[in-house]
């Protein structure tokens, strides 16, 4: 989904299912099919792809 805004602000009002992978996504874990470390992305159930920052990969293990 697109927004005007910051993720910030949107990611206070979320639970722990959603992760900040990378200053532009924030994902639903429980949609996760498939994290690619090497390649740094996160393939969804739907089809969609991810990045994830070398920060944030820690917090997916």
């Amino acid at each position: 989904m697109e927004f005007l805004g910051k993720i910030k602000e949107i990611e206070k009002q979320l639970d722990e299912r959603f992760y900040r992978c990378h200053r532009s996504f924030l994902v639903n874990k429980d949609n996760i099919r498939e994290i690619d470390f090497q390649n740094q992305v996160i393939y969804m159930v739907n089809g969609d792809e991810c990045l994830i920052s070398s920060r944030m990969m820690k917090g997916l293990k």
